[in-house]
């Protein structure tokens, strides 16, 4: 029985039809091999690439019929209100502007909206004046003036008020619309102490003046718009130590840019006054440089041991 299948298997292996056609399949596997190794080649674009155009504050619809558009695939994913853009001009892209990527990609973008879009106005009602604050810039709108008015809830809101108008809870309104609002002054006679602003950047200046129950009046900018590099140089009504203002009094403030003025002279002048600049830096060699940093920082908690030390001879 095993010589018959011995003598099956040795001819099996001398048999020519055999070889040919075991060599022509090694021969289809290879080309096989060779075509979908070009197809993959060709279906990926491999080592085909180009750089993602920078389309960033261009308009959607230009970009769209554009000689970019013919080679990577513009998608719109989202669009949001802002200001700052109008209408149609794209905001964001991924991937980011010099990327490299493969012909035919998609670029998702992100366009500015036609308008910022409709909201519920939240209930302020018997919130502080900082969880108001708070609770406005979380949904999306922005705090304008506070009005005092005797109540025995010191700095809790009693009203809300949209275009001079009184908004309740749960109406719609635009979103990033102004609000005012009334809060509670106690019933003495209300007043606060004017707080130091030189030096300070417009959003200090805003949480500053909200905390001491004041109000933020007209802004001025000068040698920048950008709020983000100016800081506070001026304001009415002018500072001086321990000055007492009514609650809710308005403070109109400049801004300019610290490459076009000296703050720290200007801070160190407005606390001690002209009299005192230059004998302060003839001493100031015994200071150390934390502290001499520090007064510009909070100059306040420094007033009177600057100035006393100022004095000593």
């Amino acid at each position: 029985m095993s010589s018959k299948k011995f003598k099956s298997s040795n001819r099996l292996i001398t048999n020519k039809y055999f070889w040919l056609q075991f060599l022509i399949a090694i021969i289809l596997l290879f080309v096989a091999i060779i075509f979908i190794n070009i197809s993959l080649k060709r279906y990926t674009n491999h080592n085909k690439e180009l750089e993602v155009p920078q389309v960033q504050n261009m308009f959607y619809e230009d970009v769209a019929n554009s000689q970019y558009s013919d080679i990577l695939n513009f998608i719109i994913i989202d669009s949001v209100y802002n200001a700052l853009y109008e209408p149609g001009i794209i905001i964001n892209q991924n991937p980011l502007p010099y990327s490299k990527v493969k012909p035919g990609r998609k670029v998702y973008l992100t366009i500015a909206s036609q308008s910022p879009g409709e909201i519920y106005m939240p209930n302020l009602i018997d919130l502080s004046v900082r969880q108001a604050l708070g609770t406005l810039e979380t949904v999306g709108l922005q705090l304008g003036n506070v009005r005092y008015t005797p109540a025995f809830d010191k700095n809790s809101i009693l009203k809300q008020y949209h275009n001079g108008i009184e908004i309740k809870a749960g109406d719609m309104i635009t979103k990033g619309a102004v609000i005012d609002l009334e809060a509670g002054a106690g019933l003495d006679k209300p007043e606060t102490e004017l707080p130091f602003l030189y030096g300070k950047s417009p959003r200090e200046v805003q949480l500053i003046l909200i905390y001491s129950s004041l109000n933020i009046g007209e802004e001025q900018f000068y040698g920048s718009q950008n709020k983000d590099s100016v800081l506070a140089y001026s304001y009415q009504p002018e500072w001086y130590n321990s000055r007492i203002v009514d609650y809710g009094t308005t403070v109109n403030i400049s801004y300019c840019s610290p490459d076009n003025y000296n703050f720290d002279s200007l801070i160190f002048i407005k606390m001690f006054g002209d009299e005192y600049y230059y004998k302060f830096f003839d001493k100031s060699k015994h200071y150390s440089k934390s502290f001499f940093d520090s007064i510009f920082k909070d100059p306040q908690i420094y007033y009177s041991i600057i100035k006393n030390d100022i004095y000593t001879e």
